[in-house]
């Protein structure tokens, strides 16, 4: 009997460092991800830049678009943050053969899938809630003025999330929404050119998941999320909550041995402080 009771004992202790050590790492991956997430901002980034930053007089709300993680909330790019009607490049041109990326409209509005933008022109596939500015693609010159546009075969969108993609088809780009071909836009000559989104809408105008592939076969991916320093930033969260544990121990192990009471309850007590607060945080 008392081998059987020792046994018990024994497996009673593997499983409370069993969950002992899952409640670490939960609390640790849970206060990662709010570090990762309130340093993600579209400034940090650094892949993207924002037309409104580089107007000769400034714009309310344009420096925080960049700067605060409203923009990046969620691990999207919301163009509809801070009063909204932004347009953001990406840095580095490219001459692309295809381009998709995930779109939402919350409320009226449209969103714009700039490619092919040179000195020269641009070209641009609107997709819309608003039947003020029905869908279509806009080709405009270098200053930014629309010189022609050829409607696309799209009705107004819902709130739901939409994939919209391009492919370059000779001198046309071969526009396709949630799978179905909707139409068709010409193509600038090929060249290296930014690739961009533009919101006509003052609040969530989200845009996620791009993918962009270009003549020499390279893949670019985008989610908006923040992957900067993962890892370590992930071993401080793991020594932080550690020592939280340990510096709890040492700071009631007086008063414990007076007691006559186990660690257990103070280690869990722990654990549920720190899962409140970085769970209030996130």
């Amino acid at each position: 009997m008392q081998g059987g009771s020792e046994s018990q004992s024994a497996g009673a202790r593997v499983v409370l460092l069993i969950v002992h050590a899952l409640l670490v790492l939960a609390t640790a991956l849970l206060l990662q991800r709010v570090w990762l997430q309130r340093a993600n901002t579209l400034h940090d980034n650094g892949r993207w830049e924002s037309s409104k930053v580089g107007l000769e007089y400034g714009i309310l709300g344009a420096v925080a678009f960049l700067t605060t993680r409203t923009a990046m909330h969620r691990d999207r790019l919301d163009l509809g943050a801070w009063h909204g009607y932004h347009e953001v490049q990406r840095r580095e041109p490219v001459s692309p053969v295809s381009l998709s990326a995930r779109l939402r409209l919350r409320g009226p509005g449209y969103l714009v899938m700039l490619v092919d933008r040179t000195d020269a022109a641009f070209t641009g596939v609107r997709v819309s809630s608003d039947p003020a500015f029905p869908a279509a693609c806009l080709h405009g010159d270098g200053a930014g003025r629309f010189v022609r546009r050829e409607p696309l075969d799209v009705s107004l969108l819902g709130e739901a999330w939409h994939r919209l993609a391009l492919a370059r088809r000779d001198e046309r780009w071969a526009v396709t929404l949630d799978g179905r071909e909707v139409g068709s836009c010409a193509a600038e000559p090929r060249a290296d050119g930014r690739i961009g989104f533009r919101s006509g809408a003052a609040d969530h105008a989200w845009v996620d998941d791009v993918e962009i592939r270009s003549e020499d076969g390279a893949v670019w991916r985008e989610d908006f999320a923040n992957r900067r320093h993962a890892p370590a930033v992930l071993a401080g969260a793991l020594a932080g909550v550690l020592a939280c544990q340990g510096l709890v121990l040492v700071a009631s192990a007086a008063s414990r041995r007076r007691q006559g009471l186990g660690a257990t309850p103070y280690v869990f007590t722990t654990h549920v402080v720190l899962l409140s607060v970085a769970g209030l945080a996130w």
